[in-house]
C-alpha cells in the first residue's frame, strides 16, 4: 500500500490555519522506508523509520500523536496515541504552505519496496 497523508484545513482566521489530518496509511516505525545510509556488505536491507525529511526542511515524525513544533520545524503525525488521532493543529500561514508543500512531497515519494534486495554473490559456494 503506498504511504499518504492527507489533511484538512478546519479553520482560517487572520494569519493562523488549523488543520486536522484526515488520513493517514502509516504509523510508528510503518511511516516511512529508507534506503539505509551504510551499506552492510551482501545485502543492502530499507529501514523503516518513524519520520520522513521533506525537502524545504519540514521533517513529517510519526510518534505519539499530530501537532506542530514550529522551533524544530517538525509536523508531528498520528502515532501510538490513537485517541488523539484528529488532534487539531495550528500552524502560521507560511508555516501551512510548507506543510502542505513536505505533505505533498511525502505522498509523492516512491517507497522502498519491502523486499530485501540480496547480492547475488552472497550465497556463492567457492
Amino acid at each position: 500500500m503506498k504511504r499518504r497523508i492527507d489533511i484538512d484545513k478546519i479553520r482560517h482566521r487572520g494569519e493562523r490555519i488549523v488543520i486536522q489530518i484526515s488520513l493517514q496509511t502509516h504509523r510508528g516505525t510503518q511511516f516511512y522506508r529508507k534506503k539505509p545510509t551504510k551499506t552492510v556488505p551482501g545485502y543492502d536491507n530499507p529501514v523503516n523509520v518513524n519520520l520522513f525529511n521533506a525537502k524545504n526542511g519540514i521533517t513529517l515524525k510519526s510518534v505519539r500523536c499530530p501537532e506542530w513544533n514550529s522551533i524544530d520545524r517538525i509536523l508531528y503525525v498520528r502515532g501510538y496515541a490513537r485517541d488523539r488521532d484528529f488532534s487539531e493543529i495550528p500552524l502560521r500561514t507560511h508555516e501551512y504552505d510548507l506543510v502542505v508543500q513536505a505533505i505533498k512531497e511525502y505522498n509523492e515519494i516512491e517507497n522502498v519496496p519491502f523486499d530485501i534486495i540480496l547480492n547475488n554473490d552472497l550465497f556463492k559456494l567457492e
